[in-house]
């Protein structure tokens, strides 16, 4: 039994069954012709549909792997720039020297802006 044929038995049945009695030998697509060219345009419409649909979602997993890929990225970088600032401070309190508390400063709010961008949170 074709889609169509069962789209007449269900949303038709009583007129199914007559025309069944009366014409044994003929298909429903014969039988309905007019109704026929139309579902099958509406069913095209409806694949053409879900093939835009299909292709959307396939965009969408694209999009969102790349998004996650480039969150990677970022999270790696600010990990190693947080590592990085640890050891600078690190350095700056075993000498005590006024140079190295500047470069840990200058790195830190370098840190600082490099994260806000970022993270989007740039003014």
């Amino acid at each position: 039994m074709s889609d169509f044929e069962e789209y007449i038995k269900v949303n038709y049945p009583r007129d199914y069954e007559r025309q069944k009695r009366i014409y044994p030998d003929q298909r429903v697509e014969e039988l309905y012709s007019e109704d026929y060219k139309m579902w099958n345009h509406q069913q095209a419409i409806i694949d053409n549909l879900k093939a835009q649909l299909n292709n959307m979602e396939a965009c969408y997993i694209e999009k969102k792997k790349e998004l996650e890929d480039q969150q990677k990225r970022i999270d790696e970088v600010l990990e190693y720039l947080d590592g990085e600032s640890a050891n600078r401070w690190g350095l700056w309190k075993e000498k005590a020297d006024m140079l190295d508390q500047g470069a840990s400063n200058a790195f830190e709010e370098a840190y600082w802006m490099a994260k806000k961008v970022l993270r989007g949170e740039h003014e």
